[in-house]
């Protein structure tokens, strides 16, 4: 788009100028589409490509004197935090262990141009399939602060989720006032059976009878109802 001004301006100037003013402005324009290009070569060369790995498979863990069998993504939980800065590429290798089908999402990454790397199953990808592996890759120019990223099949995300911080390059300041100093804190919930186990009660659970919500489904082009049970919301 800049370039384009930047043609017109040219243009007016050799229709309405001397020949000796129109040399001059073209001088001053090809020196300016330069340094453009010169500055824009530097920010994209000063970026970064940020690889992470994450194997989701099966953890036992004791909590609450009980214990379990759960999903989680390199043997924590919550997963790992990843941190990078604004404007690097990051690129994460999903490698599913579990028995379950899952995929990844980004939790508030704008994901320009880069859709089919939000993780909605059945909407924006297929999902990974156990012993299956895909590879998410996207940008994060525009963005600073603090996200998350969690599993988006089921409810796997109750255990399969961890930080995703992005702070501002060198060169850049924070959009507010820079923290003294940071601490990573993730609110969840635990019950004493597996996330799968407690959906699948909840969809049984009966109050009063289910109210059914119409909505279109548009990646079957046919309608579609879904039960919302008592203290259930559908997202």
């Amino acid at each position: 788009m800049a370039l384009f001004v930047v043609g017109l301006v040219l243009a007016f100037f050799t229709l309405s100028a001397s020949a000796a003013t129109v040399e001059t402005s073209f001088h001053v324009v090809t020196i300016c589409v330069c340094l453009y290009f010169i500055y824009n070569l530097g920010h994209c060369f000063s970026l970064t490509k940020v690889n992470a790995g994450m194997q989701v498979k099966n953890l036992t863990v004791n909590r609450l004197c009980q214990i379990q069998v759960i999903m989680a993504v390199n043997g924590n939980l919550p997963g790992p935090t990843l941190r990078v800065k604004e404007g690097d590429t990051i690129v994460v290798h999903v490698f599913n262990k579990s028995p379950y089908n899952l995929t990844i999402h980004w939790h508030g990454i704008f994901q320009r141009l880069t859709q089919w790397a939000d993780g909605l199953q059945f909407v924006t990808q297929c999902p990974i399939r156990p012993r299956g592996n895909y590879t998410y890759t996207f940008n994060l120019t525009g963005q600073v602060g603090t996200f998350w990223w969690h599993a988006h099949s089921q409810w796997l995300r109750a255990t399969v989720h961890g930080a995703l911080i992005i702070r501002p390059r060198e060169s850049q300041k924070y959009p507010f006032v820079k923290p003294y100093r940071e601490d990573t804190i993730m609110l969840g919930e635990w019950w004493n059976a597996g996330p799968n186990d407690v959906e699948s009660k909840i969809w049984r659970f009966q109050v009063g009878g289910a109210m059914f919500l119409r909505m279109r489904m548009f990646y079957l082009y046919r309608d579609a109802f879904w039960p919302v049970m008592a203290f259930y919301s559908l997202l």
